[in-house]
């Protein structure tokens, strides 16, 4: 017998134990992120700007003239210690979270094509020079919002004090990021978050409940939820998003290049 319904929120999601993944792409980006930082200060310093320029920082100038991949670089590269500290703790806390809700694949998607939606807001709105993988960051933050309120029937209250939580930190971060000061890349947060946002609502998860579904010649009696979706069944929306942030990007190069 097989029989997939469309997953009853009267069901209690505690007693039917959502799908999740063991996080363990997060702590390959966190890696990768610090081996990156030590050889950019070993090779001149992650506070000098013309060895960051070098290694790939967000440079409107720079992408203007053509050199499009700092879009994709700058997101691996930080400025000192304390900046590479920050956002490895917060992708720790928020990626780690992604990962397991969304699986594996779906969040590095989320995580590699927000930051480059961030990347490309600030080169449209700014000027200066900047890099992080805070606008990735901010995609997690969009894509945790999108997920708790699209399972809000599933979880039930917990889902509504989530919400808030990530509001309230949300906020915090948006304050913050306003000081005088604090030369903080918001616009390519808000790219980061709007990018994370529009990923998220068609990569989260589709939950139904599964029942005697025969696997591997043992018959499942009890119910259990499945995820339905998956990154394969969103390649056209992937593909989109992808075209639109890239004929956006050098259409904008063209009219400020003169060309």
């Amino acid at each position: 017998m097989d029989a997939r319904d469309e997953f009853d929120p009267r069901m209690s999601y505690q007693m039917n134990r959502l799908p999740t993944d063991r996080p363990l792409s997060v702590y390959v980006l966190i890696a990768v992120i610090v081996v990156i930082w030590l050889a950019t200060e070993l090779t001149g310093g992650t506070n000098d700007m013309e060895n960051m320029v070098r290694w790939g920082a967000n440079f409107s100038p720079f992408v203007t003239s053509g050199e499009f991949w700092r879009l994709l670089s700058a997101n691996w590269l930080h400025f000192g210690v304390q900046h590479l500290a920050l956002n490895a703790y917060s992708l720790y806390a928020l990626g780690s979270q992604v990962e397991s809700l969304f699986g594996r694949r779906r969040f590095l998607a989320i995580y590699l094509l927000s930051g480059v939606s961030g990347a490309v807001m600030s080169y449209w709105l700014t000027a200066g020079l900047s890099a992080g993988a805070s606008t990735s960051i901010f995609g997690m933050f969009g894509a945790m919002l999108v997920y708790y309120y699209r399972q809000r029937e599933v979880i039930g209250s917990e889902s509504q004090a989530q919400l808030r939580r990530m509001l309230v930190l949300l906020a915090i971060n948006v304050v913050f990021g306003l000081l005088p000061g604090t030369r903080i890349d918001n616009w390519g947060h808000a790219g980061g978050l709007l990018g994370g946002v529009a990923l998220a609502w068609f990569l989260c998860p589709r939950y139904v409940r599964t029942d005697g579904l025969m696997r591997r010649d043992v018959e499942l009696t009890t119910p259990y939820i499945a995820d339905e979706n998956t990154l394969g069944r969103n390649w056209a929306v992937l593909a989109l998003f992808v075209a639109v942030l890239a004929a956006f990007t050098v259409a904008l190069a063209a009219a400020r290049s003169g060309g």
